[in-house]
């Protein structure tokens, strides 16, 4: 499942579709319950690549564990 993320004016990030949702029955932040200066989202470049970094970590992980169990290496 991928997300689009995006920063609001009060500059939490929400995922693009579900922030959509809540602008359709409120201008305040869900976070801050602030009302918001504007309803203009804009892409959220350094946590998606956190995230890729992070999922691409984890395949790794995950390859290493499956390599040392087909080895025989065991955990000590």
């Amino acid at each position: 499942m991928k997300f689009y993320l995006v920063v609001a004016a009060d500059g939490f990030t929400y995922e693009r579709e579900a922030i959509l949702s809540w602008f359709e029955h409120s201008k305040r932040s869900p976070m801050t319950n602030q009302e918001l200066e504007n309803q203009e989202l804009k892409p959220n470049h350094a946590i998606k690549s956190i995230l890729q970094s992070l999922a691409e970590s984890n395949k790794d992980e995950k390859k290493f564990d499956e390599k040392s169990k087909i080895n025989g290496d065991k955990e000590k």
